[in-house]
């Protein structure tokens, strides 16, 4: 990401910049990301279409892709775009689907990691979610092929392996293995 200015800026102003490419707002500045790489994209992919499977399957609300953002904070405004998020009904109901970016938290948020985030950049994007009202974040390793679950009480697990991904209290039943998000 590059600091496209130091002026602070709100989600209006983020909204009047679609299509000209992808940026996210954090604290009031605009940073413009870089697309990912083919990498990524495919385990993004990979494990969004099992989500999106599941749910829709269940009937448990929506998932949404890496363009969808949501607005996290207000003055200064945050609005970040996972790579895929799971809103349930309940949060549906709370504000239906938006247009724009959706002040209604997702309860699930799936970040991939990229080559040239840092730890603490990664940490930092985790806790912002969390205290949003995201009740779990995955964090998707595709180096070691680990997936780091971080909840809203605080606590982590890291899978790797043969291990199984669950969807808990979020999504009911849902189980993957990790296999199917790498290959």
């Amino acid at each position: 990401m590059d600091l496209l200015t130091e002026k602070l800026h709100t989600w209006e102003d983020l909204m009047r910049m679609s299509g000209k490419g992808r940026y996210e707002l954090i604290h009031g500045v605009i940073f413009e990301m870089s697309p990912a790489g083919e990498e990524h994209g495919y385990i993004a992919l990979n494990i969004g279409s099992i989500i999106r499977n599941f749910v829709k399957e269940h009937k448990l609300g929506i998932a949404t892709g890496a363009e969808t953002g949501y607005k996290l904070t207000s003055n200064p405004d945050t609005v970040r775009a996972p790579d895929v998020a799971f809103k349930s009904n309940k949060r549906l109901s709370e504000g239906g689907l938006s247009k724009g970016y959706s002040t209604v938290i997702p309860e699930l948020v799936v970040e991939v990691n990229s080559p040239a985030d840092s730890y603490i950049k990664v940490l930092k994007k985790v806790n912002e979610w969390l205290k949003a009202g995201v009740i779990e974040v995955w964090l998707i390793d595709p180096e070691d092929r680990s997936i780091a679950v971080y909840d809203s009480s605080g606590n982590y697990r890291i899978l790797d392996g043969n291990q199984v991904l669950e969807g808990g209290d979020i999504l009911p039943g849902f189980k993957c293995k990790l296999d199917d998000v790498f290959n």
